[in-house]
């Protein structure tokens, strides 16, 4: 997940008095701990909203002052930056055009500077912007970063050889090296000119490109045909270009050096309309943790390449590429240049192509489809595994509008809702893992537009529809809830319910019947979507403030100001950023993409939104005095202690019963060779994740140690006798796991189940022996013969035993109850310094209990 902040803005109400205070809930958050307060001018004016991240303030005004202050169980964590309301009901982003000639369109955020705030990238698309199918000379496409104030970053000029259309210039915004600052990707050529005014050439390695001639290649019908065809990677916060490499494939299918255009067999055309068709996205082919990769796409209608590459920092280099050069074959190309072809015999539709060739769109969407932790890339009619080899093709070839999420939350996985141009036309709704095909319809002609979303509160479940298709489907069971034709433009979270509403020039929502319109952008500043008839937003998605959606528009009146429309709707209901989802995030990095579709969650917000509520609440008691004293005989209690491990992240502490409660500390610690990966969401348990730094080590060692530690408290000893644990093989079939209790091994070459099975982990239970009881001991898991790509993971540790207390044993005590601490003074300090009974200092409460905060006794009860 991005590092962001909490992105609190606020806005004179729409269609209220006062300010609407909106802020984010973090995907890194507890949810069932964390509440936020409002304050106005340095005074609280709501405490402890644990259902919401927004609030009305009737008594603010624009120059009022606004922070909120976050809190886990209680505790203040974090107090956010001031701000101060819009001036106006909507963002205005006055912009530096290039020319009178030019209006703002595809858009794309980044956190270019790595203060946890995003940038804004801007295209510039002159007037005579092209279609492929249509001739001319265009103007040169600019791209312009901007800061939300207005402030210009940079500016890159893509020159004459780059053609202006919504097909030619894909541009990548996102941290790619993982240095917390995003980077811009995307095709360049001869002419370009870096943010500092430089050719990207100079930022070659390759000497044919440092010294490729800064020529205009546009012949007299305005195409570019032939000449060199460049990538380049653009340092975000400066616009300076990092590094240039060939773009692969060339124009003749070749992987460096200039070509020119090919006979008409090649690509069907010898025009370029086939052959300068491209698409990008950002995807984790290596899983979480790892760095992602730039998608590069060329082709659809015909021949589709499909290119991974990645970038270090320092250089671009190539993971694998794609070709579908057949409806029967396809190949990839590895790192090393290693080529492997395979012949593909079917579709899952029994129709059509059996590859990417000729399935392509004019999107694409990125998600982990078939459960292994890395992302796949959704083609259209086809998708390709984390490899690059075909994953399915359905057959049912190229279309215009495509649709990824958990449409039917009753069946595994996601669905991929699409629309087809080629006969015999129609639709399809398809699972997104195997391509098999769960409805579909056809209609009487190219069906060109399409769009699915969870739309109707009374209906479970997703719904879609088309312009072939007038009619309004649930996703779940194929009925039809209207045959009233709704909206297939895009879909957003705006009225402050669960359900979509529909986007297209206007916002509507569901009334039960029909679709009802209740904001319309236009109205301010005579604010404009971008490209023609397709009448998308130049950039949708959440960019600041609550889980609502963000339209950014140009105003109309100038041409030179983004319009940004933020809900100030009231809503019951509380959801973490939208762009902490996985499958959202990768949606908003490709939305700008060719024909640009809405980005979609990865799950079914409906029923997840119940666990997104706070539930905590805190006590602060007066301040606690300690003693020490003689313990009479304590008599052996039994307990467990439990480690969910859950959080994904370090330091997690277990939760300890109640017979053993404070009389023992817990810790965790790993291995140099392991890593934290995130969490794994499996049916009914949440899993922490555990990778590796070195590929497929052979054996168990100290630095592919995962320990779990419990120490008890001095003058008791702790005699552990069973130990039950989950373990589940992300995307393996490798991976083996040792297992050791007090130093002795207990188990080895343990091979849990695969995420992809059912059940989706292995609980595994042994009964041990503790010897020294009085002493630590170490719950230790070794994972090894692990690919580096791939995860272990974890849950429920859970250690069964007995505390008794040694003779004479001197025992500190808070209120008579057993603690670890020697003395409490207060503390006076601005510091929050927060202790357990046992004497373990540590940054805040994650459960309920009795705590010491700065020498005072604090409760904290869920």
């Amino acid at each position: 997940m991005e590092k962001i902040t909490r992105g609190i803005i606020a806005v004179p109400a729409m269609n209220a008095t006062g300010e609407f205070v909106s802020w984010r809930l973090l995907g890194t958050d507890n949810a069932k701990t964390t509440t936020f307060d409002v304050l106005r001018d340095g005074q609280t004016i709501a405490s402890n909203l644990k259902n919401v991240t927004s609030y009305l303030d009737t008594n603010g005004n624009t120059s009022s002052k606004y922070q909120i202050v976050t809190r886990v169980n209680g505790v203040k964590t974090e107090t956010s930056a001031v701000v101060t309301p819009w001036s106006d009901k909507y963002l205005k982003v006055k912009l530096s055009s290039p020319g009178s000639q030019y209006t703002p369109n595809d858009c794309s955020v980044g956190d270019v500077d790595g203060d946890g705030e995003y940038e804004i990238i801007v295209k510039w698309n002159p007037e005579n912007a092209k279609d492929n199918s249509q001739s001319g000379k265009t103007d040169a496409v600019f791209l312009d970063c901007y800061k939300f104030s207005g402030q210009r970053l940079w500016r890159i000029d893509l020159g004459y050889n780059i053609r202006a259309g919504a097909h030619y210039t894909q541009h990548l915004v996102y941290d790619f090296d993982g240095d917390g600052k995003a980077e811009v990707i995307c095709k360049t050529a001869p002419l370009t000119k870096d943010g500092k005014g430089q050719y990207v050439t100079a930022a070659a390695t390759d000497s044919n490109i440092k010294n490729a001639s800064q020529t205009n290649y546009r012949n007299s019908s305005g195409y570019i045909l032939s000449g060199p065809e460049f990538l380049t990677v653009f340092n975000g916060q400066t616009g300076s270009a990092i590094h240039t490499v060939w773009y692969n494939p060339n124009r003749a299918g070749g992987a460096s050096g200039a070509a020119s255009m090919p006979s008409k067999s090649f690509w069907g055309d010898t025009y370029g309309n086939r052959c300068d068709r491209y698409l990008s996205a950002v995807a984790y082919l290596n899983g979480a943790g790892n760095r992602p990769s730039a998608i590069l796409c060329r082709g659809y209608y015909t021949r589709a390449y499909v290119w991974a590459v990645d970038f270090d920092g320092k250089k671009l280099s190539t993971r694998w590429l794609h070709a579908s050069t057949s409806s029967t074959s396809a190949s990839v190309t590895d790192a090393n240049g290693n080529t492997t072809t395979k012949s593909y015999g079917s579709s899952t539709a029994n129709r059509g192509s059996h590859t990417l060739y000729g399935n392509g769109n004019h999107n694409l969407s990125i998600a982990d489809v078939d459960g292994d932790g890395c992302d796949e890339i959704i083609y259209g009619s086809g998708a390709l595994d984390n490899n690059g080899y075909l994953l399915y093709a359905t057959g049912y070839g190229h279309g215009d509008a495509i649709h990824v999420g958990d449409f039917n939350p009753d069946r595994a996985g996601l669905e991929v809702f699409q629309v087809h141009e080629e006969s015999p036309y129609g639709w399809d709704l398809h699972d997104a893992k195997t391509g098999q095909i769960l409805y579909s319809a056809t209609t009487s002609g190219d069906n060109g537009r399409g769009m699915a979303g969870c739309f109707v509160a009374n209906k479970r479940g997703g719904q879609f529809s088309s312009y072939g298709d007038r009619s309004l489907r649930s996703a779940v069971d194929n009925s039809i809830i209207t045959t009233n034709g709704t909206s297939c433009n895009f879909r957003i979270y705006w009225d402050g319910s669960l359900q979509d509403n529909w986007f297209d020039t206007n916002v509507s929502k569901w009334n039960g019947s029909s679709a009802t319109t209740i904001f319309s952008p236009g109205n301010y500043s005579n604010s404009k979507t971008c490209n023609t008839t397709k009448a998308t937003p130049c950039l949708q998605a959440d960019i600041f403030g609550d889980w609502r959606e963000e339209i950014v528009e140009y105003s109309g009146d100038d041409n030179t100001t983004l319009t940004i429309f933020t809900s100030t709707e009231a809503t019951n209901y509380r959801v973490p950023c939208l762009m902490h989802d996985h499958t959202y995030r990768m949606a908003v990095a490709w939305q700008q993409s060719a024909y640009n579709q809405p980005p979609h969650l990865g799950y079914y917000l409906p029923d997840a939104a119940a666990g997104f509520i706070a539930n905590s609440s805190i006590t602060v008691q007066d301040d606690a005095s300690s003693s020490s004293a003689t313990m009479p005989a304590v008599v052996p209690q039994n307990g467990v202690i439990l480690w969910p491990f859950e959080q994904g992240v370090a330091h997690q502490l277990a939760v300890v019963g109640d017979d053993l409660k404070n009389y023992v500390t817990t810790d965790v610690t790993i291995g140099s060779g392991l890593t934290y990966g995130g969490v794994k969401e499996l049916n009914d348990l949440t899993e922490t994740r555990i990778g590796v730094t070195v590929d497929n080590n052979p054996a168990p060692d100290d630095n592919n140690k995962l320990s779990f530690n419990i120490v008890p408290l001095s003058g008791y000893s702790l005699n552990i006798t069973r130990i039950d644990f989950t373990a589940t093989r992300i995307g393996t079939d490798g991976g083996n796991i040792d297992v050791s209790w007090c130093g002795n091994k207990i188990a080895s070459g343990l091979r849990p189940a695969r995420n992809a099975q059912n059940p989706e982990y292995t609980t595994y239970c042994y009964n041990v022996t503790t010897t020294n009881p009085e002493k630590g001991h170490k719950l230790t898991f070794n994972v090894y013969n692990l690919g580096i790509t791939k995860q272990m993971a974890f849950a429920n540790i859970k250690l069964y035993g007995t505390i008794s207390q040694t003779a004479n044993a001197k025992s500190n005590t808070i209120d008579n109850a057993v603690t670890g601490i020697v003395d409490v003074q207060s503390d006076a300090s601005v510091e929050e310094k927060w202790y357990t009974l046992s004497g373990v200092r540590i940054k805040a409460p994650t459960q309920s209990g009795i705590y010491i905060l700065n020498g005072k006794k604090v409760s904290i009860k869920k």
